[in-house]
């Protein structure tokens, strides 16, 4: 199984990758979702890249972290975004304002959604365990 701070690194590292690009590139990102941007749409779509980067870059530095109530706070809020993206996104496909690419990034959710659940919840002895 994969360590705690394994995760962490590979979940920070895909929050600074996708934020990056939406933040640079965020009409290219989007069309690939079959989401066109007006000029206030680019801007909000740089608001999320610049989220997404600075959880990513929050998840890498606290991968090395012992268990404390801040680290448990921040898994909780991952958690957080991963449900309610996960949500959003099915929204969005049920709703036919994103196309069948989205179903990327539900799988992408669910899979950090479920790790952060598990070094949450799943250690008989909490999350101090896996780091």
């Amino acid at each position: 199984l994969m360590k705690q701070s394994t995760f962490l690194t590979l979940a920070g590292g895909l929050g600074v990758i996708f934020g990056f690009g939406i933040l640079m590139m965020p009409n290219q990102f989007m069309e690939t979702n079959g989401i066109s941007l007006n000029e206030g749409g680019i801007l909000v779509a740089r608001t999320l890249g610049a989220l997404l980067f600075c959880l990513g870059v929050m998840n890498f530095l606290v991968r090395n972290a012992e268990d404390s109530s801040a680290l448990r706070a921040i898994f909780y809020g991952n958690i957080a975004i991963q449900v309610l993206s996960l949500a959003l996104d099915i929204l969005g496909l049920a709703s036919g304002v994103v196309n069948s690419n989205v179903w990327g990034s539900v799988v992408l959710h669910t899979m950090l959604g479920g790790g952060f659940a598990y070094f949450l919840f799943g250690k008989a002895k909490g999350i101090a365990d896996a780091v």
